[in-house]
């Protein structure tokens, strides 16, 4: 069988969700739960998918670009938004990224991360598809045809320049690809030093199913185990850092009664199944392992591409006038020095990331007033350790005579206020008081 109709197959098999469609025949029957409660996850699964051998129609046009919401794909679709949240928090990254939608399918991957504000490259070996993925995302004003392509190739054989990728997702599609080594060898040549490649995938029985015999026999593609004892031996050989399982099982298989909650709390066994930490270790192992494979090494930290959570200002500001006219402004000489772990951004970014000093206007009473006014450019980047002097005008005009207090603190645009992550601010209580009426002219 050749590699283009292995992958092509998978691309139908991946966008009707086979794998989500049988845990929903397991897992959503009245049935399959009371086995489960009875007989544990691990001896249920193989009895009651192989029950099961009723098989999800193929994709048409109109189903690829609603996918994942359509009323005909519901459990399915619900299942890869949970899979994709679970993934796209697990990215590594920032807007802003170049990520990788690895047999991306109809192009939801891709729909998601480019309204994120990703720079998405979808990559198939079927025209069609990519087509599709192209007209999804042009359906939609809220994408951004300029931070989107779209790659004709397969996964033993990526089109791209070594270490030019930020990350990869990969969602339903490994399973498909008929030699674990080179794929994931290839996507680790092209990622950047600390990137990940993210995979959503069916477990280490999948080939046993009915649907994935069925599957082989009617349309001759490969569905094959995903072994995590074989896939990290495998990216430890390639040179990956590390392996990371994400150990989530779906929300509709777990229903945890209150009145158990101490229970759970100390590690007691509750009613519910699939809530133990060996009952997770067996569904992520044999149904449904999430996980990612990281490249070894860093990228510099800067305010658009690292976590906020590095963000820290130590803010000082020069005298102020402790009473303003109404309508004049407020001069506002601040030194702004950063003590977190990366660099604040001077250059502006549509995306957001670069760092500016900001000013909240506050009343007595704490609730806020206005938060735009006043805000002062970098003139440079500041990396950690480094300090830099701004002023900055805040204009009163419109506040009414009253006490207000003015609060001083540094913006990572489009992302936060500093303070927001823990950052201290600066403050200064000031007075508008009206403007006096000059004296009448007497003639």
């Amino acid at each position: 069988m050749s590699l283009r109709t292995t992958l092509r197959i998978s691309q139908v098999h991946r966008f009707v969700g086979r794998f989500a469609y049988a845990s929903r025949m397991l897992f959503t029957r009245p049935a399959a739960r009371a086995a489960i409660t009875q007989r544990g996850t691990q001896s249920a699964v193989r009895d009651l998918v192989a029950a099961d051998d009723a098989l999800p129609r193929p994709y048409d046009r109109d189903g690829a670009l609603r996918f994942p919401f359509s009323p005909g794909a519901y459990d399915a679709g619900v299942r890869y938004l949970f899979d994709f949240a679970v993934l796209a928090n697990s990215l590594g990254q920032r807007p802003g990224a170049v990520m990788l939608d690895f047999a991306s399918g109809p192009g939801y991957v891709s729909e998601f991360l480019n309204r994120f504000g990703f720079t998405t490259v979808a990559l198939d070996n079927d025209r069609t598809m990519l087509g599709l993925a192209r007209e999804r995302l042009g359906l939609d004003p809220r994408c951004d045809a300029g931070r989107s392509s779209f790659t004709t190739g397969d996964g033993m054989h990526l089109p791209f320049r070594d270490a030019s990728i930020d990350g990869i997702v990969c969602m339903n599609a490994l399973h498909h690809m008929p030699d674990y080594r080179t794929v994931l060898a290839e996507m680790f040549r092209v990622l950047k030093p600390a990137g990940r490649a993210l995979f959503s995938e069916p477990g280490s029985e999948h080939s046993l199913s009915p649907q994935s015999i069925n599957a082989v026999r009617e349309f001759g593609g490969l569905e094959r185990d995903v072994v995590l004892n074989d896939i990290h031996r495998l990216a430890r050989d390639i040179g990956f850092g590390r392996m990371v399982l994400k150990p989530y099982v779906y929300p509709e298989i777990v229903e945890l009664p209150c009145d158990e909650l101490d229970r759970f709390r100390v590690g007691k066994r509750v009613s519910t199944p699939n809530a133990a930490p060996w009952e997770i270790a067996d569904f992520v192992e044999r149904c449904h392992p999430i996980f990612y494979l990281e490249k070894r090494g860093s990228q510099p930290a800067t305010s658009a591409t690292s976590s906020p959570n590095l963000l820290r200002a130590q803010i000082t500001i020069g005298a102020c006038p402790a009473r303003v006219a109404a309508d004049d402004a407020l001069r506002i000489a601040a030194t702004c020095h950063n003590i977190g772990r990366s660099t604040w951004l001077a250059e502006p970014r549509a995306l957001g990331g670069h760092v500016t000093l900001g000013v909240k206007i506050l009343r007595d009473d704490g609730r806020l007033v206005d938060a735009s006014r006043g805000r002062a450019a970098l003139p440079r980047d500041v990396p950690p350790g480094d300090s830099i002097e701004l002023v900055t005008e805040v204009p009163l005009a419109g506040l009414t005579p009253a006490s207000y207090c003015l609060v001083v603190d540094m913006v990572d645009e489009l992302i936060c206020w500093f303070e927001i992550v823990g950052s201290q601010v600066a403050r200064h209580d000031f007075e508008i008081v009206a403007r006096t009426a000059p004296p009448a002219q007497h003639t």
